[in-house]
């Protein structure tokens, strides 16, 4: 297959993720959408996950593997994008999978509606073996600002349940952040939603298989990680409609103010320019939770006195 033809690009970022690699490239060439490109992005791998990607590409030519130095998941997403060539593209991270059926029910769908993205479900999948869906109903598609409201009150960010018309990065000059390895899915859909004019659809069918803790990039989130979200945030507010999306805008302040607290350190200045931003009206409204209220106490008394009740009474009454 010529791949400069293809449907559907899915890019893969790898990084020492050995152990399950082999079931998620499985998926990828078993999917009924035959008219496809699998780029895999070794992101510096130690752990023998280069080695089972050139074995992949030795198997179908429709696979291509980039090794590359690592740079961490915004470079390997970027590597991915640049070297893609579909006419729609998808990532699919490495520890997870697939079903066979997916892209191709994405991409009729796009063609059907004429849709610039596609959002369909995905089931959570657990180290205990339990596992759950996940599909996001939208109360009205045309609406992109109603929807982006929404998809910030859910989390709804991920970039592996969204198929993407390619051109859409191109003729935006959309890319990763530099820098950015967590929260980076939020804000390349953030982008893009603020696209004009914008068609998105969905298939209402959980399709993707998200591994929970299973190692790679994400199983540890770092102080370093609270700074990347915190530039994330600062995006937001600086160009998305603060007043339409105030509420969403104060449940993601106070989400990233609550991570903030699980670092060993954090400019208080930072937070306090956070917490500025939410009244404590809304850290004591309905759903209550301690998360808000461990925020509510640090606003009040600054960032210290929220830390040391993190480590001395969040930690030890709401985790094991």
């Amino acid at each position: 297959m010529n791949n400069d033809s293809a449907k559907v690009s899915v890019t893969v970022p790898v990084y020492n993720t050995a152990k399950y690699l082999d079931r998620c490239l499985s998926s990828l060439i078993e999917q009924t959408l035959q008219d496809i490109e699998i780029v895999l992005v070794d992101d510096g791998s130690t752990d023998g996950s280069d080695s089972i990607c050139d074995s992949w590409a030795e198997r179908d030519n429709r696979i291509k593997v980039i090794h590359q130095r690592n740079g961490g998941l915004w470079k390997a997403r970027q590597t991915g994008l640049e070297n893609a060539t579909g006419e729609f593209i998808i990532v699919c991270d490495s520890d997870d999978w697939v079903d066979t059926s997916a892209y191709e029910k994405a991409y009729t769908k796009a063609k059907a509606e004429d849709a610039d993205i596609v959002i369909f479900g995905y089931v959570a999948e657990y180290n205990d073996g339990s596992s759950k869906e996940n599909i996001r109903k939208f109360n009205d598609l045309t609406d992109i600002e109603l929807t982006r409201d929404e998809i910030m009150r859910s989390s709804y960010y991920n970039s592996w349940n969204k198929l993407i018309r390619r051109s859409l990065f191109t003729t935006h000059n959309i890319y990763y952040e530099p820098g950015i390895n967590m929260g980076e899915d939020h804000l390349i859909l953030q982008k893009l939603l603020s696209i004009r004019p914008l068609k998105l659809c969905t298939v209402p069918e959980a399709l993707y298989h998200y591994r929970i803790n299973s190692g790679g990039y994400t199983t540890d989130i770092k102080p370093e990680y609270i700074h990347q979200l915190l530039k994330v945030y600062e995006w937001d507010y600086l160009n998305i409609d603060k007043a339409y999306h105030a509420e969403a805008l104060k449940q993601m302040g106070a989400n990233l103010a609550f991570e903030s607290l699980r670092c060993h350190n954090f400019p208080s200045d930072k937070f306090k320019n956070i917490t500025a931003g939410i009244p404590s009206s809304y850290l004591v409204s309905s759903p209550r939770s301690p998360q808000k209220l461990l925020v509510l106490a640090a606003k009040i008394f600054g960032w210290n006195f929220g830390r040391w009740s993190y480590k001395n009474i969040y930690q030890k009454r709401y985790t094991r």
